[in-house]
């Protein structure tokens, strides 16, 4: 609560030197302004009355060069005389190469209408005393005005009749009324200019007492600002120190710690150095077994797998080794492409029927038993699967299974059945014929001829039974050489001579 009043006094302080500091500048403005205009007021005071000026001492040198020409009659003074009024009046250039008449300048500069009036009265005067100044230059000469005022009358030049012209009484007074005016422009210029400097001075005097007052004002509050700061300064300074000490004391604690995290954190990699060993050991002998799995499998007469089945009924192989059996090209390492092949040779006829039974096998989990046939080099090979399932923990089912080529067994079986289906149809007839000859014996009177008849037939159904069975028995033995089984199993057969011993 304390800390949060000091800060709410630093933020009264803080505002309050603000404003004044703006105050001081805006003060600080409207007294440059007002010295800028006291300046250009001073400036004005000085151009108008060197523009009276003017106008009095170009009368004045006006007077002094016609003067000088009526008494010497030297025509330089008359040129100056003329070259001043072109200037003055703005025919010729002024020494600075500007053109500009006096009257002109006055309309530039601030002037009072009053003010304005004076010079114009004057600037009257003094052209009417150019006047008087004009006939006595002509005069001088021996030129005198004609009724159009025009001076064209030639006569003996009159330096009398100038010079009385130039300084009787009347050109005096003219003179003094060039005068008079000009004193009551700059008496007025003066009164005016003086108005208002002294209020322009009374506001800069109010100005600077305001930026005075405003200048203690903040330099008090600063002042006292920096005592409050100083003492919370000085306060945080303790405060940092205590926390400093606090640190201190951390990194101390830290420190201890530290070490013994180090020391735990020594022992624990020795652990996982030991371990780690252990891990690249049982790696080792996990290597060594597996290849020696593999070289085990590989003399399996079949093929061994490793599959999980798709939803599609498809089986995506993890692993699969050849063993004796060249189903696929490759090795157990590579069998990505595995999958696909195995689709694309199965027989078309058989290709439901095992994709079904892969279906049926994953929703029921059951081991699974399947004969179907594939294509391999252009040749029907009949396959025997067999796989059980294992559910592992993330409830993921991977099945454990080989195949074999039962080919040859197939044969084998087929010949068995054509071995019966012959014994059953082909062997029957002669049989069935025989039967009903000896039936027709018993049952009839047969002379010794019929008999002798009878006993020809029976002799070439014999005859036609003993050679079928030969052939028979040549075309079973081509059949048996035909098929992969090298078995011997004539041990086994019973060499009887009766069919009913």
């Amino acid at each position: 609560m304390r800390l949060l009043r000091a800060n709410q006094l630093h933020n009264v302080f803080f505002y309050a030197i603000t404003a004044l500091l703006v105050f001081i500048g805006v003060m600080s403005f409207f007294l440059l302004q007002n010295a800028n205009k006291l300046e250009r007021l001073e400036n004005e005071r000085y151009k108008l009355t060197t523009l009276a000026l003017e106008l009095k001492e170009t009368s004045e040198t006006l007077t002094k060069y016609c003067r000088t020409y009526v008494l010497t009659g030297n025509h330089k003074w008359e040129q100056r005389y003329w070259d001043l009024l072109d200037i003055r009046n703005g025919v010729k250039p002024r020494p600075g190469g500007r053109k500009i008449a006096l009257r002109d300048s006055l309309f530039k500069l601030n002037i009072a209408l009053d003010e304005y009036k004076e010079l114009l009265l004057a600037e009257e005067y003094s052209n009417k005393l150019v006047k008087t100044e004009n006939v006595a230059l002509h005069a001088a000469k021996g030129l005198f005005a004609d009724s159009t005022g025009e001076f064209t009358v030639l006569s003996k030049p009159d330096t009398f009749l100038a010079r009385r012209m130039l300084y009787d009484a009347a050109y005096y007074a003219d003179k003094e009324k060039i005068m008079h005016p000009i004193d009551q422009f700059r008496s007025m210029l003066d009164k005016r200019i003086s108005s208002e400097v002294k209020w322009r001075n009374s506001r800069r005097n109010v100005f600077l007492a305001f930026i005075i007052s405003s200048i203690f004002i903040t330099a008090f509050l600063s002042f006292y600002a920096i005592l409050v700061l100083r003492k919370k300064i000085l306060l945080q300074l303790k405060e940092l120190e205590i926390s400093n000490e606090k640190i201190k004391k951390n990194e101390e604690e830290l420190l201890v710690q530290n070490k013994l995290l180090d020391a735990k954190v020594e022992e624990r990699n020795r652990e996982l150095k030991t371990k780690f060993e252990e891990l690249m050991t049982s790696r080792e002998e996990i290597k060594q077994k597996e290849e020696l799995l593999r070289k085990i499998t590989a003399q399996v007469p079949g093929n061994t797998y490793m599959f999980e089945i798709q939803e599609n009924g498809h089986p995506r192989l993890l692993f699969a080794n050849q063993g004796t059996d060249p189903f696929f090209e490759g090795d157990g390492e590579d069998v990505s492409g595995h999958s696909q092949i195995l689709a694309e040779i199965l027989l078309e006829d058989d290709r439901a029927k095992f994709f079904q039974a892969m279906k049926e096998a994953s929703k029921t989990r059951t081991v699974l038993n399947l004969q179907y046939r594939v294509t391999v080099k252009d040749k029907i090979r009949w396959r025997w699967l067999q796989a059980v399932p294992e559910v592992e923990a993330n409830n993921r089912v991977v099945w454990y299974g080989a195949t074999s080529d039962i080919t040859p067994l197939v044969d084998y079986l087929a010949a068995i059945e054509q071995i019966i289906f012959d014994i059953s149809h082909v062997i029957r007839r002669p049989i069935c014929t025989m039967l009903g000859m000896t039936q027709l014996i018993s049952e009839s009177n047969l002379t010794e001829a019929d008999i002798k008849e009878y006993s020809e037939n029976f002799s070439d159904i014999v005859k036609e039974m003993d050679r079928f069975v030969r052939e028979l028995n040549e075309a079973y033995h081509l059949k048996k050489e035909s098929t992969y089984f090298n078995i011997d199993v004539s041990s086994s057969i019973d060499k009887r001579k009766a069919l009913f011993d």
